[in-house]
């Protein structure tokens, strides 16, 4: 199946705002719109997994590839410090975001 998604000429699907759903859908706090903090609990961990897999079993649904992203657009050297996160954190929660992505 890989095969035929990579050589197909249909696009692929990517999801629809990680942060404004856990926000209103699951009541996530995230702070500065920042959905890296998820990762730093089981139950935020299990947020982005269910949010992920939704999309992924849509994709798989309709037989399209999907452009899989990590809840980590502010896990960088400008906003690590207001996390206080320093420059080897950013680049620790950047691991642990991509290991997750690839488990699933």
């Amino acid at each position: 199946m890989l095969d035929r998604l990579l050589s197909s000429p249909e696009p692929f699907l990517s999801d629809g705002g990680l942060e404004t759903d856990l926000i209103f859908h699951e009541g996530a706090d995230l702070p500065m719109f920042a959905s890296l903090v998820l990762l730093d609990s089981p139950e935020g961990r299990e947020m982005v997994r269910r949010y992920v897999l939704s999309y992924l079993d849509f994709a798989q649904a309709v037989g399209r590839g999907f452009v899989l992203g990590t809840p980590t657009w502010r896990a960088n050297g400008g906003w690590g410090p207001k996390f206080g996160l320093d420059e080897a954190a950013v680049c620790e929660v950047n691991r642990r975001a991509v290991a997750s992505a690839f488990e699933l």
